[in-house]
């Protein structure tokens, strides 16, 4: 089988699926990330435009970053990211969307460049069995949002007692969220708390509580989408503090206490590139750079992300996701499935000291017709249609991967049959490793790399 690229969205399918379609991010950089210095330093000079990450973002960063992508577009320079900080890939593939004349590359140091996506290579694993994590309360902030409620109703079941802090109040609740909270009281110890996330004393609030948080789960976000020239510097910077400083807020608190685990949910859709996301690209990558740090303070703790899909309709998701994708041959995440594989992934980075990213791409599919997932981009999952995968795959990729430009599939050839997609050819679009049965992994699937 040939060499991996090492970054780029992964696309898993090809073999029979006997598991979950469960993803980890390939441990890498971890240590080069320790290094990186503290602030994000922007260099303008004559016909080019460079930004250094630092491991986290500073006050007055928005502005510097319009003014980079300003005088990108005008000198029509590229705009090089390097440095192993933050992810901003993702945040300039939003830029890139909208701005025709503007280019950008992304080099982590030492590796070739590529295009403006936040590049990872994702592994599936194999989906989480359940394995009862230390007993004790949950407190999870966001808590009576979509996934919030969902992810409560499945520790609740597990004999969790379970804290729900939200600026919202209950009784303002819509019907099914009203609902959804009735029953987890029904099943669990259940306390409501209403508090402002971002002036809220978090010290002060678990006090009260009648025994110390042990696991924290951090599902408080807003979409907030808006397109680049609607935003201003001081957006950028509330949007890049927000979460993370909240999530720290929380975890420094119940470090304090007998905290054993920190679970926080993301989007695989902010390393992507879509209109009126940069805020929000800008937000998860902020947020995925204060896990590291935390998981890297505080070592003894389990730090995990879990990034959903867009078609995961669950969440701010839930609006987007529908009959539409399911007859474009999208296979949708059932919420009930993302929320019991979100909770079985508490306690779950493997490594001290450094956090686990997974992504949920959804339940196993059916194989009559083959099936596929991307993972990457704003993933998602497909049944191959057997007449046509080729278009069927194109489709996928198409919806999955925004901006990978034209790709073809050959037509399905070999002893394989018609669970066999052979490549994907063209040198701006996707490379597809052979999914002869010779070639494929010991899991039954293949994988592609798409560099930008």
């Amino acid at each position: 089988m040939p060499t991996s690229l090492r970054t780029g969205p992964a696309l898993q399918g090809g073999g029979s699926h006997t598991a979950d379609l469960v993803f980890r991010e390939r441990a890498s950089g971890e240590r080069a990330f320790r290094r990186v210095p503290a602030r994000t330093e922007f260099d303008v000079g004559p016909r080019y435009v460079r930004v250094r990450t630092g491991r986290r973002w500073s006050p007055g960063d928005g502005d510097r970053l319009l003014a980079a992508l300003a005088w990108a577009e005008r000198w029509r320079a590229p705009l090089e990211v390097v440095g192993d900080g933050l992810p901003l890939g993702g945040v300039l593939a939003a830029a890139v969307a909208e701005r025709p004349w503007l280019r950008v590359r992304v080099r982590s140091n030492g590796d070739r460049p590529h295009g403006p996506v936040d590049a990872t290579s994702w592994e599936p694993v194999t989906a989480p069995r359940w394995r009862p994590p230390v007993p004790g309360p949950v407190v999870i902030t966001g808590g009576l949002g979509g996934i919030g409620l969902r992810s409560a109703r499945e520790f609740a079941v597990l004999g969790h007692p379970v804290v729900l802090v939200d600026r919202t109040d209950e009784g303002g609740l819509p019907a099914e969220r009203a609902e959804a909270l009735a029953s987890v009281r029904a099943t669990a110890p259940t306390t409501v708390v209403r508090a402002e996330l971002d002036g809220v004393d978090a010290h002060a609030v678990l006090r009260t509580l009648s025994s110390p948080a042990v696991h924290l789960v951090h599902a408080a976000g807003e979409l907030g989408l808006r397109r680049w020239d609607r935003l201003s510097g001081t957006m950028l910077d509330r949007a890049a503090r927000r979460r993370g400083e909240q999530l720290e807020r929380w975890v420094r608190a119940a470090a304090r206490g007998p905290l054993a685990s920190v679970l926080v949910p993301g989007s695989t859709e902010s390393r992507a590139a879509h209109r009126g996301f940069g805020a929000y690209a800008l937000s998860h990558a902020c947020s995925r750079a204060a896990v590291r740090e935390l998981a890297e303070s505080f070592p003894r703790v389990t730090f995990t992300v879990a990034e959903w899909t867009l078609w995961s309709e669950v969440g701010m998701a839930a609006g987007v996701a529908g009959p539409g994708l399911r007859a474009a041959g999208f296979a949708i995440v059932p919420p009930a499935w993302g929320a019991r594989t979100l909770v079985r992934l508490l306690g779950r980075s493997g490594t001290e000291g450094e956090a686990g990213v997974y992504a949920l791409g959804g339940p196993r599919l059916s194989t009559s017709s083959g099936a596929v997932a991307v993972v990457g981009g704003v993933g998602g999952a497909a049944n191959l249609d057997p007449a046509d995968p080729g278009s069927t795959l194109n489709r996928v990729l198409r919806g999955c991967l925004p901006g990978i430009g034209h790709a073809r599939v050959e037509a399905p050839s070999g002893h394989g049959g018609p669970r066999t997609v052979r490549a994907l050819v063209g040198p701006d679009g996707v490379r597809l490793w052979s999914s002869d049965p010779a070639d494929w992994r010991p899991d039954g699937g293949y994988e592609a790399l798409v560099p930008f």
